[in-house]
């Protein structure tokens, strides 16, 4: 695993190489196999995390995941080698290492310790490499021998700091949304609903392009099929379970032509769980702030923003700092700052993201915007529209309610919810009402459904959910409704990803 920091230094990055399932592995000893320039493309790729075997992997306090190579077997030796790229000198770099039971490191062919004791050590062994470190290509390498037998395993990760540049870039990669291999794609599901932005990705699809584009920097190059990861591969995922009905379509990953932001965890985990990717958390929306922007990119976590040109949404991807300007990629027009040639480049809100171990767990209720909605947990905190003051409140800890009158919905969103009941009201201004609600436990596995009827006289809908950010299958349940009327309502599901989601009362 090679991946950026989100931890932050004055000036500087910090970056980190671990171990795990991309490193290459052999069992024979060939000369020059801790040399950079060592072909190792025949190689094999070794298996993470893993203690060999002793798996299932026991909890053994690593400090990075362990690895070993397929088909383990009692006292054998092990070479592993990972290579990497630096662009330029580092000022720093270290490096933490243990074996069970005993190897040896090497940073370019230099070897920086011999383990010998003949167990897994209590304290791992920890050293400064920075010497041996140099602009371009290097490669570390360990040598693990169990001598002892029972168990297998080799930990490492290196830190690597390196100055930033008063211009600060991150190498993302560019998508546009009306490239001709999927522009003229239908945009999530455009063609069974009305949608203000339009039918195909060329017209609607730039948030779904710029999520492309963060997945690929943070190292996520593939879906939970093996499909690249693309805008199109992505909207093909993020579309998966669709139930439609005379309201509009929601999926796994939309709902109401929406981007869903908690689909952003529910990619990033089914890929980690396929290909040991970095797993990536949606960190929240909140106004534009120039100084939050400046932070995550020094992070190295790109920015998504929201402007408006031209009276349209429009969200892009924040890549870089160059003197006053920030650097953007936008995945529709030609420029690379923003407000370049645009008079009417009005920035909003901006989404932000960070590498995390553990915690998706997330909370979400869209609804159109012929109606609101208000949320209350089981403290009594409420968030959303509160019909008798006529305002918006946010009073549960890390919750927002937005009104998209251009996307035509309003959303609430709870990140990290607390486990317990979740009343919710619907405050519709038409006599039939329609909303959808989605829950995420800390795994990422997300239930979802449409909840649509008529008010019963001047009453307000109300909708009791339970809540368990712990739960496996059941970490939402609806528990009881009042003063509504059911409709019949004909939908339509699709179920590409049937292994990974249900349909109905979609799971992924």
């Amino acid at each position: 695993m090679f991946f950026i920091s989100p931890i932050t230094h004055a000036n500087a990055e910090l970056i980190t190489i671990e171990s795990g399932n991309f490193w290459k592995y052999s069992r024979q000893l060939e000369d020059g196999w801790t040399n950079v320039d060592f072909d190792d493309s025949y190689w094999g790729q070794t298996i993470s995390p893993s203690h060999g075997l002793c798996n299932p992997t026991p909890n053994s306090g690593d400090f990075a995941n362990p690895m070993w190579a397929p088909n383990p077997v009692e006292k054998e030796t092990v070479y592993f080698r990972r290579k990497f790229f630096l662009d330029k000198q580092p000022e720093s770099g270290t490096i933490k290492v243990n074996f069970d039971d005993d190897g040896d490191v090497y940073i370019n062919g230099n070897l920086i310790w011999s383990d010998r004791s003949g167990k897994v050590n209590q304290i791992p062994f920890q050293g400064d490499i920075s010497e041996f470190l140099h602009k371009g290509e290097n490669v570390v390498a360990l040598m693990a021998k169990d001598s002892y037998g029972g168990c297998q395993a080799a930990v490492a990760m290196l830190e690597i700091i390196i100055a930033l540049d008063e211009g600060f870039q991150l190498n993302v990669p560019l998508f546009k949304q009306n490239d001709p291999l999927w522009g003229m794609n239908i945009y999530d599901h455009a063609d069974k609903q009305k949608l203000m932005c339009g039918v195909t990705m060329a017209d609607c699809g730039c948030l779904t392009t710029s999520l492309a584009m963060l997945f690929q920097y943070h190292g996520i190059t593939r879906g939970p099929d093996g499909s690249i990861t693309s805008p199109e591969n992505l909207n093909i995922f993020f579309k998966s379970n669709a139930k439609c009905s005379k309201f509009g379509c929601i999926s796994l990953g939309y709902a109401y032509g929406s981007v869903r932001w908690g689909v952003v965890n529910n990619y990033s985990k089914v890929s980690h769980d396929t290909y040991g990717t970095p797993k990536i958390i949606f960190r929240g929306i909140q106004e534009y702030n120039e100084n939050i922007i400046k932070e995550d990119i020094h992070a190295s976590n790109p920015v998504i923003l929201r402007s408006v040109i031209q009276d349209r949404p429009h969200w892009f991807v924040i890549k870089g700092i160059r003197d006053q300007d920030f650097l953007i990629n936008d995945p529709f027009y030609p420029r690379e700052v923003i407000g370049q040639e645009m008079d009417d480049d009005v920035s909003e809100k901006i989404a932000r993201f960070a590498k995390t171990n553990s915690d998706f767990s997330i909370l979400e209720i869209f609804i159109p915007l012929s109606g609101h909605v208000l949320v209350t947990d089981s403290e009594g905190r409420r968030t959303g529209f509160d019909l008798q003051n006529g305002i918006v409140i946010s009073e549960i800890p890390q919750s927002l309610y937005e009104f998209e009158e251009k996307e035509g919905i309003h959303k609430l969103l709870i990140l990290t919810p607390n486990s317990g009941e979740y009343k919710v009201q619907v405050i519709p201004q038409e006599k039939e009402f329609s909303f959808a609600m989605y829950g995420s436990n800390r795994d990422a596995r997300t239930i979802y459904d449409f909840y649509e009827g008529q008010a019963v006289g001047h009453n307000i809908p109300t909708y009791i959910f339970t809540y368990n950010p712990d739960g496996e299958e059941d970490a939402l349940h609806l528990k009881s409704k009042k003063n509504v009327r059911s409709l019949k309502v004909k939908r339509n599901c699709s179920n590409k990803y049937k292994n990974k989601i249900k349909c109905r009362g979609g799971r992924t």
